[in-house]
């Protein structure tokens, strides 16, 4: 069967979403968790963690098992895995239980999550390519803001067991049009499951100067957006007392902003604005944005009333900016899109966890200067960010570089010739 680009851009949509399925939906059930398998109030988080523990773990797994085996059954074993792992989770009889199965869930949403940017790339060229991801993240977008209501409305209906069932329903709906779903990796192109080859491949993606830049940048800014979403119910609840329901509200904006964001990159691609602008315009509202805050901040500002507009504008920026970032780092390597999707994931997951753990420690500690701390690390890491892309860019521009033996010419970057094809 045939998928229309319509229905694809639904289908991937709906792979992209399965991490804030597994986690946002999870969330309103955690309370009743825990007084139903009697363990003590707190420790529920403990299943948030382990199914984020299985998602770091596996992108550099799924990834070259992609291009191994193919993307669709990849993504037909991942999202049956989900499946299978989230109805396990409704019947388990122990929290012990419960934590390795949503580690194993985890694991299993890694890699699904993993592989749309590798078929986006498989099916378009590097223009239609960000528009399609831009696409796929406007739907994703959607599951942070339904997730939680859905979440809400499950658990009080009939409690966290059909929390975990509804999850695994829908995870079977997309197995089912996984399993439709047409193979987009050529053969000519499968990668032979050789160990000494995949370690090669790995170091092939991994020398990539475009690729190591884009991924960077990309993290960078997660990082800086993300690292916010961490602490933000010790600034909000605990520093300034904020209502859960209000702090909820202001979850959906910031899922809102991300909406926007990817919703304006794909009406700029569409206008064929080159990725280079639109990369540059995202840089330039998140650093502004945080910039700002942190003046604000400085000033003696709430928190507020100075950092919640600066992540809306920076999660906008973000999103504006990360489709052209994501299919610009696979550009160098067209023969390994699912090793490059999954070291482009693990790099980004990786600097995410460690500015969150840090600022969470900082936080922890001197809550009176939390929001200051916060303000400071995102405008520190945006500006990471544009210097980085920025400076490298206008070294490259017109010049060759080498990169496992063959030349390539760094292009499109220059304003002159910015409507060209950006990374090659």
């Amino acid at each position: 069967m045939s998928f229309t680009r319509r229905q694809t851009i639904c289908f991937l949509g709906s792979v992209a979403a399965f991490t804030s399925l597994g986690i946002d939906m999870t969330l309103p059930g955690i309370p009743q968790m825990e007084s139903g398998l009697g363990i003590h109030i707190g420790q529920g988080t403990l299943s948030i963690s382990m199914f984020v523990t299985g998602f770091a773990l596996t992108p550099l797994i799924g990834g070259p098992l992609s291009d191994c085996f193919g993307r669709s059954r990849i993504l037909l074993f991942a999202l049956g895995g989900f499946a299978l792992t989230a109805m396990a989770c409704a019947s388990a009889t122990s929290f012990d239980c419960l934590l390795l199965y949503r580690i194993f869930q985890g694991c299993a949403s890694g890699i699904a999550t993993t592989l749309p940017l590798a078929v986006i790339s498989d099916l378009w060229s590097e223009r239609d390519a960000r528009l399609a991801m831009s696409e796929v993240n406007t739907l994703s977008g959607l599951m942070p803001v339904i997730a939680p209501t859905l979440g809400a409305w499950t658990v009080h209906i009939a409690g966290w067991r059909l929390l975990f069932a509804v999850q695994g329903a829908l995870a079977a709906v997309v197995t089912i049009a996984a399993a439709r779903f047409p193979e987009t990796l050529s053969a000519t192109l499968r990668q032979p499951l050789d160990m000494r080859m995949q370690l090669r491949n790995a170091w092939t993606v991994l020398s990539e100067p475009a690729l190591r830049l884009c991924a960077l940048v990309f993290g960078l800014l997660f990082a800086a957006t993300f690292s916010f979403t961490a602490v933000s119910p010790l600034i909000l609840v605990q520093r300034y007392g904020m209502h859960r329901s209000t702090y909820a509200a202001i979850l959906v904006i910031d899922a809102c902003a991300s909406i926007l964001g990817a919703a304006t990159s794909s009406l700029l691609s569409k206008h064929q604005i080159s990725g280079h602008r639109i990369i540059l315009a995202g840089l330039a509202m998140a650093s502004c944005s945080t910039l700002v805050a942190v003046l604000l901040l400085w000033t003696g500002l709430p928190a507020t009333l100075s950092l919640l507009p600066s992540e809306f504008v920076a999660l906008f920026g973000f999103n504006l900016a990360g489709p052209s970032l994501l299919v610009d780092a696979l550009q160098p390597v067209p023969h390994l899109l699912g090793s490059g999707s999954g070291m482009i994931r693990c790099i980004f997951m990786l600097m995410n966890s460690a500015a969150s753990a840090i600022l969470g420690i900082i936080c922890s500690r001197h809550l009176a200067y939390a929001g200051r701390a916060t303000g400071s690390t995102m405008a520190i890491l945006t500006l990471a960010a544009v210097l980085l892309y920025t400076t490298f860019t206008r070294r490259r521009c017109g010049h060759t570089w080498h990169s496992g033996g063959d030349e390539r010419v760094f292009e499109g970057v220059c304003a002159a010739d910015s409507s060209a094809e950006n990374l090659r």
